[in-house]
């Protein structure tokens, strides 16, 4: 028995040994789970208004948008980020002045954002889910300044809400993402079925960048 008992304290002491060594051997993961994590992206993709009384004055193809956003503590359960994205979406002649026919969106958000961690290897993966709060401004496509009231046709509320996922190598950092967006306080294309507003849209992309 006592021998018995000596050979599993020497079975463990072995296992332990090879781990630290594992992990001196390869730096880069006890590197990976010792940083807070920070990510900044570029990112393009497709996106749409979900609305009835929008979808009533679009065209058939879904529009495009192309986001810049940092990301705090993405190598933590909970995380932090910011963005500025730029949104378009070819309307029918008529229902804004623009001669192109383009409904631009500009918008800053901010949300608040859980990762469950997986890292494998070198290789750092992270699903993830969030929710934030920001605001939108609609213009015609030869505004040059969508902060300018005179020209802004519309700033609605927003409230995005999505999940993706994050995969980080090194310094390279990458994500795919879906997001929901309701609105508030917006009324360019009237109210929605329910008396509120209907520039609802979903928004679907990609987006690579760094990670300090």
């Amino acid at each position: 028995m006592l021998l018995h008992r000596l050979a599993l304290v020497l079975a463990a002491v072995a296992l332990a040994g090879s781990a630290a060594a594992q992990t001196e051997d390869d730096p880069s993961r006890a590197n990976l789970e010792s940083r807070n994590g920070v990510a900044v992206t570029i990112g393009l993709g497709a996106m749409d208004f979900l609305g009835k009384a929008v979808r009533e004055t679009l065209t058939d193809q879904p529009g495009i948008y192309a986001d810049l956003r940092a990301v705090y503590r993405t190598r933590r359960w909970l995380a932090v980020e910011a963005a500025f994205t730029r949104s378009q979406r070819h309307v029918l002649p008529g229902w804004i002045p623009s001669k192109k026919g383009w409904l631009f969106g500009h918008s800053f958000e901010a949300s608040l954002r859980a990762n469950y961690l997986r890292p494998i290897g070198r290789v750092f993966l992270s699903p993830f889910a969030l929710a934030g709060i920001g605001w939108c401004d609609f213009s015609p496509p030869d505004d040059r300044d969508p902060q300018t009231r005179t020209r802004r046709l519309d700033r609605a509320g927003i409230v995005p809400l999505g999940g993706g996922f994050a995969a980080s190598l090194g310094n390279l950092y990458g994500e795919l993402r879906l997001m929901y967006r309701p609105t508030f306080s917006a009324d360019l294309f009237g109210p929605g079925p329910s008396g509120g507003p209907s520039m609802q849209a979903w928004f679907a992309g990609i987006a690579g960048g760094v990670e300090l």
